[in-house]
């Protein structure tokens, strides 16, 4: 695993890998999180899951424990769910090093793994499964678009009533999914990053419509983001869904719309060329 210039958080894999191997119950590990991916840096975390032995949870949250140890001196030590033990600590330097221990019973979907060690071949069957199965399908472009607009249609009610957190977190919701719709159009063979170095994919464009949402804390303010929000979504959404046959849901954002429009555009106006 040795490479010139290593960066330090490979150092400290190096030390957990080492310390698990020698552990009889554990069975397999895998790398999560940038360092698996070719172009890892200095500001990326270890994110490790650990396959070991059935046991019960609390020897499984040991196992985690003192695995991290090895690390080095660790400065703080989250419990972020004790079932599966999941551990997030902060060592030296300083670095960030989540942890997740299950069963071969709980092993969870591949998610771009990179596997460090697997006595029992645990991992090599699932790992190919997910390679196959991690293409964009019609079902997912679909679900995206119905969330979007029904998130915008759900923020009406609340600015409407003065709810100003609950419609900014709508919008955030919001600028979330049309980043996610962004990187399908840009990028569709590595669909499941999410926001892996979105920037490298989207174009000046696409950023600055995202910058537009990026809004103040008033009514006025959410309301343009998000109008701002449905104009970029909309032809970026539809031509994703035209390129994999997916049922676009052209009602529902059109109704959508139609009703943000009657309810805010006197407050925002002149403001986002929104077509209804």
């Amino acid at each position: 695993m040795s490479q010139p210039s290593q960066l330090p958080q490979l150092v400290l894999l190096e030390r957990i890998a080492d310390a698990l191997r020698a552990l009889p119950q554990v069975r397999a590990a895998a790398l999560r999180s940038l360092l698996s991916s070719s172009q890892p840096d200095a500001y990326a975390f270890v994110d490790l899951f650990v396959v070991a032995a059935e046991a019960e949870p609390e020897a499984l949250l040991a196992l985690g424990r003192k695995t991290v140890q090895a690390a080095g001196p660790v400065q703080w030590l989250s419990l972020l769910s004790p079932q599966p033990p999941r551990l997030r600590a902060l060592v030296e330097g300083p670095f960030r090093i989540d942890m997740t221990v299950v069963t071969p019973a709980t092993v969870p979907a591949y998610t771009g793994w990179r596997v460090l060690f697997d006595h029992d071949n645990l991992l090599r069957d699932r790992t190919r499964q997910g390679v196959q199965a991690d293409t964009l399908r019609p079902e997912h472009v679909a679900e995206l678009c119905d969330a979007f607009w029904w998130q915008l249609f759900s923020s009406v009610g609340q600015l409407k009533h003065g709810q100003l957190w609950q419609a900014q977190h709508q919008l955030n919701s919001c600028r979330d999914t049309l980043a996610q719709i962004m990187r399908w159009r840009r990028d569709p063979e590595r669909p499941f990053e999410q926001y892996m170095n979105l920037e490298r994919y989207l174009t000046p464009e696409d950023q600055q419509a995202l910058v537009q949402t990026l809004v103040g804390y008033d009514v006025r303010s959410i309301a343009a983001g998000l109008l701002h929000a449905a104009d970029a979504f909309e032809p970026a959404a539809r031509e994703v869904a035209a390129r994999l046959g997916a049922t676009y849901p052209a009602p529902l954002a059109h109704a959508t719309k139609e009703f943000f429009i009657r309810e805010f555009w006197a407050l925002i106006a002149p403001g986002p060329t929104i077509s209804a």
